[in-house]
């Protein structure tokens, strides 16, 4: 019997999603593992697997194709022994897109639409037997059959406004493909264009024009109905020529092609930003923000750092094993969960039924990757030790990156924090990222003077961390105790190593 393979939810907030491309086409072979196409979802780009053993019989969503609902039929298996009988009456009953005709596929089979039809000729041939179906089989009261198309055809098509029953097809048997679609968009976006760019000028000023190399468009019609004429053609020639001795440039004609709108191209959002965006709005529009900023001396961190690396290296080398590398953010990332864990009041997040208390420290590090931002995140940080937890978030960053992330690698977090000190940034307010309470924003380290205790001036290297903490669920002077225990901490790096 048939199967139906449906559109996953590869995510706990994925509701639809974008098919990027199929790993497969019709006919092929599958079984249990086998890749079947890559799932563009709110959080990365994931392949999707089959759970079944089979042959590919229809592709009946393109590849490409955006905002697919879960749980939509996008394919169909057959097993040994289903015919196209089979496989047929499988689609009509599993596809709600039927809609009385053949439903497609992406190797183009073509619709009952445009099949030939052998009872077309019977009332040609019997009018007299059959006098009351005669008017229901003439042409003229006959409605118009939809056109065959592909599924992604028809949803250009009807965004445009463009009737698919004035399009030829390209596709076998002359099924309408998206190509067909866009030609005709681009085609009635030319005779739009070309009708808008009509100048309206006499002969002897274009030919005046043509003979200085300027452009029509620029220039304001005096004649009638604002037609231009060869005067006007002159004064332009003179203006830009006054303007450019004034400038003591060579000849450059002002009346070039310079339309008032600056050119660009459109880019398509992916289903990663279109999530960033509602998140992120609906955090500025519902939570109410509030900012701390607190200064760190980095000194003792730094040198911390630079000794256990020491360390680190001699035992790879003892062991010919790959040394490990802490950075200054894993560290900033161990020092912000064991501030929490001591303030626990602060491990939070608000919810209209109640004030979710969290029994655990779960860090979510904010990671810049291609189209968009993800936050991986670090379970139990706060117990981890330090080698585990600079392990582990190194893997988690080179997965997300690679676009590897599995939903339970970014799902979740108590806290979140995001480091743009690399970039220079000396501070920053981050906006939190729902349903957490809080985000620590980390700015770059700069080199400051400053006098000690006995006077003498010293350089000493600080670095500015600002928490944005929402105020429903925090109280200022909570989040203030946990910004001071963070800096305790940072300024005081021994607890990195014993917690």
């Amino acid at each position: 019997m048939p199967v139906a393979l449906r559109m996953p939810a590869l995510s706990p907030t994925m509701k639809d999603g974008t098919l990027a491309r199929w790993c497969v086409k019709e006919g092929d072979k599958v079984e249990p593992g086998s890749l079947l196409a890559e799932v563009e979802t709110d959080k990365a780009l994931m392949e999707y697997e089959c759970a079944d053993e089979g042959w590919v019989a229809r592709l009946l969503v393109e590849q490409g194709s955006k905002n697919v609902p879960v749980n939509k039929v996008i394919a169909i298996l057959r097993e040994e022994g289903d015919d196209e009988q089979k496989v047929e009456g499988f689609i009509k009953e599993h596809t709600q897109e039927h809609t009385g005709e053949k439903v497609g596929s992406l190797a183009e089979t073509p619709d009952a639409a445009t099949a030939p039809d052998t009872p077309a000729a019977t009332p040609a041939a019997t009018p007299a037997a059959t006098p009351a179906a005669t008017p229901a089989a003439t042409p003229a009261a006959t409605p118009a059959a939809t056109p065959a198309a592909t599924p992604w055809a028809r949803r250009i098509a009807e965004s445009q406004n463009i009737p698919l029953q004035g399009l030829e097809g390209s596709g076998a048997k002359g099924k309408i493909v998206a190509a067909d679609v866009n030609d005709a968009v681009q085609s009635q976006d030319s005779n739009a264009q070309h009708n808008e760019q009509r100048i309206f000028a006499s002969p002897r000023a274009k030919a005046r024009a043509k003979e200085a190399s300027i452009s029509l468009e620029n220039i304001l019609g005096s004649g009638e109905q604002g037609r231009i004429v060869q005067q006007d053609v002159e004064k332009a020639i003179a203006s830009a020529g006054a303007l450019n001795a004034n400038l003591g440039h060579e000849a450059y004609n002002l009346s070039i092609e310079t339309p008032c709108e600056t050119p660009f191209e459109m880019q398509q959002h992916t289903s990663m930003r279109e999530i960033i965006a509602q998140k992120l709005t609906l955090a500025k529009n519902t939570i109410p923000h509030f900012y701390l900023n607190i200064v760190c001396s980095i000194d003792p961190l730094i040198e911390m750092r630079k000794q256990v690396n020491h360390l680190l290296q001699e035992n790879a080398e003892k062991n010919k094993s790959p040394p490990l590398k802490l950075s200054i953010n894993d560290l900033l990332v161990k020092a912000l969960a064991l501030a929490l864990e001591r303030r626990k009041e602060a491990n939070v997040a608000w919810q209209e039924d109640g004030l979710k208390q969290f029994l655990r420290v779960d860090v979510a590090v904010a990671v810049a990757i291609k189209g968009g931002l993800i936050t991986p995140v670090i379970r139990d940080a706060a117990k981890k030790p330090f080698q585990i937890l600079a392990q582990e978030l190194h893997h988690l960053i080179e997965k997300a990156r690679a676009g590897k992330l599995a939903p339970q690698d970014y799902t979740g977090g108590t806290i979140s924090i995001s480091n743009l000190g690399m970039f220079g940034i000396q501070s920053f307010q981050a906006i939190i990222n729902p349903p957490q309470a809080a985000i620590l924003a980390i700015g770059a380290v700069e080199k400051i003077v400053s006098q000690n205790n006995d006077k003498s001036i010293v350089l000493e290297n600080r670095m500015i961390a600002t928490l944005s903490a929402d105020h429903r669920a925090i109280d200022g002077a909570v989040a203030a105790k946990l910004c001071a225990e963070f800096k305790n901490i940072v300024e005081n790096p021994i607890a990195i190593i014993l917690g």
